[in-house]
């Protein structure tokens, strides 16, 4: 003989109510912890995308480097999509595009010795043109490989510190 799980004080239609209240609660708790990450403004999303590619693009740059035999990185993003390391769509920048046409991101534009830089993790070598273009915030991929999304103010002071302070950083007209 089979035993009758609802003998035990729980109807059919009492258990239905209990599995149904259960399923709500599960949902509401999945909504309040779903909603707000869905609810990002379009600033931080584009930021961040914008952070994404500049990582993106110098992670190739330092993948491509570590290819080669010499120290020395060249930043070059035709040679990254000639080589296919990168696609077109990371060189378009979510607040571009910048309109005096010299590109979205900007790139280191000599070859860089590694072994003579001091401070890899202050040399600028990609930032995003229509970031700055756009403020308030501006992100930045340096040279030992970590991406920061600096204030405009923060970015402009950083280029003018050695390691970046000899450099034509190639900055837009602000909006």
């Amino acid at each position: 003989m089979t035993p009758d799980p609802y003998r035990h004080g729980l109807s059919r239609t009492a258990a239905t109510y209990l599995i149904v209240g259960v399923c709500a609660l599960l949902l509401i708790i999945a909504c309040v912890l779903l909603v707000p990450s869905l609810c990002v403004d379009g600033a931080d999303r584009e930021r961040t995308l914008s952070a994404a590619h500049a990582r993106q693009l110098a992670m190739a740059t330092l993948l491509r480097q570590d290819q080669d035999t010499d120290s020395v990185i060249t930043v070059d993003f035709q040679q990254l999509l000639d080589d296919h390391y990168v696609t077109e769509e990371l060189l378009a920048s979510p607040f571009g595009p910048v309109p005096d046409g010299r590109g979205d991101y900007w790139a280191y534009p000599e070859p860089i010795e590694v072994k003579a830089i001091a401070d890899p993790d202050r040399l600028v070598i990609i930032y995003d043109r229509a970031a700055y273009r756009a403020g308030p915030y501006v992100p930045v991929a340096f040279l030992d490989g970590h991406v920061e999304a600096l204030s405009v103010a923060d970015f402009e002071r950083l280029i003018a510190q050695p390691p970046n302070g000899q450099v034509d950083y190639d900055q837009p007209a602000r909006q």
